[in-house]
C-alpha cells in the first residue's frame, strides 16, 4: 500500500535521478515456449540526465547472433546500432514474426540535433520471405498470381534490401528503400505509424526481376527494350494506405506499359555507395 507523493517530494519531476551501472550475464533467457536467447550479456548505464548507454548482445542459436546498442553522446544526441546474422531467428525468438528466414542485418541511426528524429540506414542481405501478408496483397492487386504462389510455398528471396530511414514520435519514415531478388525487384517510400498501426507507402515493383535485369544487359537490343542500363521492361507502381491489418491498395495500370524503372532498384550505384551502409551499420 502506498500514498501519492506530495508536490516537491520523492516521485515528482524534481526527484534526482540515481546514477546506475548494471551488468547482466546469463546462459539463457526464456522468452516463451521454444523461444530463447543464449549467452545474453547486457550493460546499462544511467547518469543524472537519464540513460546514456544500453548494450545488449545474445545468440538465437549456434549460428545466430544479435547485438543492439543505444548511446547518448556528450552533446545529448542519441545513436543506435543493430546487427544480426539471422534476422528470421531473432524475429521468431522475440515472437514478432515467424515468416522470415535468414537475413544479415546492419542498421545504424543517429540524431543530428537535440529532440530531432533519428536518421539512419538499413542494409539486409540474403533474406527469404515466407509469409508477408502486405506484400501478398500488393501482388494480388497486381494480378501476379505466380509470385503469390511462390511467396506462399518456397518464399521470395531477396539478395539485398537497403533503405534510409527516419524515426520520431512512433513514426518510421522510409526513404529510397529498394530490394532485389531473382523473382522480384521493388522500391518503397513513405511512412509507417507504429502507434496507430497505419501506413502511407508507395513504390514500384518489377516482376520476374532476373529476366528484366538480363534483358537490360543485352547490348543495343537491351537499350531498345528497356530504356537502358538498370531499366525494367515491365514495372508497376503501387500505393498502400490506411490500417496495416486492412490497408487500401491501389495500382497504376499505365505503369505496366511504361518501359524502364528507377535505376537504383538494380543497385547500379558505385561500389563505394553500396559499401557505405554496411560499413556504417557494422
Amino acid at each position: 500500500m502506498s500514498a501519492e507523493p506530495d508536490d516537491g517530494e520523492a516521485g515528482t519531476d524534481e526527484t534526482p535521478v540515481i546514477p546506475l551501472h548494471i551488468a547482466v550475464q546469463t546462459d539463457e533467457v526464456v522468452l516463451g515456449e521454444g523461444r530463447s536467447l543464449f549467452g545474453a550479456q547486457a550493460t546499462l548505464v544511467r547518469d543524472e540526465t537519464g540513460w546514456r548507454d544500453l548494450d545488449v548482445r545474445a545468440a538465437t542459436s549456434d549460428a545466430g547472433a544479435v547485438s543492439v546498442r543505444y548511446q547518448v553522446d556528450d552533446a545529448g544526441l542519441a545513436g543506435i546500432w543493430a546487427n544480426t546474422d539471422n534476422l528470421g531467428q531473432v524475429l521468431t525468438a522475440l515472437d514478432v514474426h515467424d515468416g522470415v528466414e535468414g537475413g544479415v542485418l546492419a542498421a545504424v541511426g543517429r540524431q543530428e540535433q537535440a529532440d530531432g528524429p533519428v536518421l539512419g540506414d538499413i542494409s539486409l542481405t540474403d533474406v527469404r520471405l515466407l509469409d508477408a501478408p502486405l506484400l501478398a496483397r500488393v501482388l494480388a492487386a497486381l494480378s501476379l498470381g505466380g509470385l503469390q504462389e511462390v511467396l506462399g510455398s518456397e518464399g521470395l528471396r531477396f539478395n539485398r534490401v537497403v533503405s534510409n530511414f527516419g524515426f520520431a514520435d512512433d513514426v518510421v519514415e522510409l526513404r529510397n528503400a529498394r530490394g532485389s531478388g531473382g523473382a522480384l525487384g521493388l522500391t518503397l517510400e513513405g511512412a509507417i505509424d507504429i502507434g496507430a498501426d497505419t501506413a502511407d507507402l508507395q513504390g514500384t515493383i518489377v516482376p520476374i526481376y532476373g529476366i528484366n535485369s538480363a534483358l537490360s544487359g543485352i547490348p543495343l537490343l537491351g537499350d531498345l527494350l528497356t530504356g537502358g542500363d538498370g531499366q525494367g521492361i515491365i514495372a508497376f507502381t503501387y500505393a498502400v494506405s490506411g490500417p496495416l491489418e486492412d490497408p487500401s491498395i491501389s495500382v497504376n495500370p499505365l505503369s505496366v506499359l511504361a518501359p524502364g524503372l528507377l535505376r537504383n532498384v538494380f543497385f547500379l550505384e558505385s561500389q563505394d555507395d553500396l559499401d557505405r551502409i554496411g560499413a556504417d551499420g557494422g
